[in-house]
């Protein structure tokens, strides 16, 4: 099982996508089925969170059908779909995300969160 760390500018997106069990993996990485997906996203009070376990590729016309419309542009990929497994806070905490949902690798963030949701979460 491959863990895809994921982020969102909206904690918005990480409700929606938690409720409907659908994430918009960053387009830098590659989501099979039985990969597990968290996807995060900063408040002023920490990091807030979410995890699926990836069992089917939802059509990207449902797909942004699910998230509320973003001034940003949306992914014209294919979203994943899955069973959700646990949503997370990450208290007094920020993850550098960058363009295109990238949570930073180099900062440490990445580890961070993966740590906390394997670990102590």
């Amino acid at each position: 099982m491959k863990v895809i760390v994921t982020g969102y500018m909206d904690t918005l997106s990480v409700d929606e996508g938690f409720d409907a069990g659908v994430v918009f993996p960053s387009t830098k990485y590659s989501v099979n089925v039985g990969d597990m997906v968290v996807a995060v996203a900063n408040t002023k009070n920490g990091v807030e969170g979410m995890m699926i376990q990836a069992d089917s590729i939802v059509p990207n016309y449902m797909a942004k059908r699910i998230f509320t419309r973003k001034k940003q542009k949306r992914s014209n990929k294919s979203a994943i779909g899955g069973t959700p497994i646990k949503r997370f806070t990450i208290p007094n905490k920020k993850v550098g995300i960058f363009q295109g949902g990238v949570v930073g690798r180099k900062d440490g963030s990445q580890d961070m969160v993966k740590n906390y949701v394997f670990g102590e979460g």
